[in-house]
């Protein structure tokens, strides 16, 4: 565990007014955060995921269909994906409150989000069947576990299409941060790794745009994959039954 981490849970229990012992031990410290090391495919790496014919490994496959509904959702966290609900999609238009922030997010679907959402429909609420439980605790379970099931088989697919960096869900964020900035959008809007130093400061920089402004930025993202796709012509990637999922 890093020293920040140790700093965050000393000054919060401080602030909810637990008595701690002695001096602040952190005073005067100056502790940086190591910058993350880099998570992001090139526009051609996620075509060529996107693009894959997974048929006979229905594991891999729904593994890169939740990749890439993330990635297509502008990066959207795995646990943000799998708790959507189709209740939560009004007039093309995704509404969803990020875990990790509580902040009310919208994003307009895009025709490859509507086949991946209609391709896992099902009766229950959620649009991925990944989560079961009433309770809190049971959903939390659920998505711990879907959580490592979905990395395992990604990094498994990365391997067998030769990508250069092990495959997570995290890297369809870096992925879209890193692609939009490479299109041209501006920095003030996206940068690597979705924003700067500090995601609170992307997350800033990103509530003062209007929602028609990052839905045509996540238009020009998911189309720079496209082309990417359509220049392969009607070419597809078969895997051959060379490994067991």
């Amino acid at each position: 565990m890093y020293l920040s981490n140790f700093r965050a849970v000393y000054n919060k229990a401080r602030k909810q007014g637990i008595r701690v012992c002695g001096e602040n031990p952190f005073a005067g410290l100056n502790v940086r955060r190591q910058e993350t090391v880099k998570r992001a495919l090139s526009k051609e790496e996620i075509a060529l995921i996107a693009s894959a014919d997974l048929r006979r490994y229905p594991q891999l496959e729904a593994a890169r269909d939740l990749f890439m509904f993330s990635f297509y959702c502008r990066g959207m966290s795995f646990v943000d994906v799998i708790r959507l609900k189709h209740d939560g999609i009004v007039r093309d238009t995704i509404f969803y409150t990020r875990s990790k922030t509580g902040q009310r997010l919208q994003i307009g679907l895009l025709p490859a989000m509507k086949e991946i959402i209609e391709k896992y429909r099902t009766s229950g609420p959620y649009i991925f069947p990944y989560i079961h439980g009433q309770s809190p605790r049971d959903a939390y379970t659920q998505y711990r576990y879907s959580l490592g099931t979905v990395n395992r088989y990604l990094k498994r697919l990365g391997t067998l299409l030769n990508i250069g960096i092990p495959l997570t869900t995290y890297v369809a964020r870096h992925s879209w941060a890193t692609i939009a900035k490479n299109e041209g959008i501006p920095i003030s809007l996206i940068s690597e790794g979705l924003g700067h130093t500090s995601e609170k400061t992307t997350q800033i920089y990103l509530n003062s745009f209007a929602v028609d402004t990052l839905n045509k930025v996540n238009e020009n993202v998911a189309d720079a994959v496209s082309d990417c796709i359509k220049n392969a012509g009607e070419k597809f990637i078969c895997l051959h039954n060379t490994d067991k999922t």
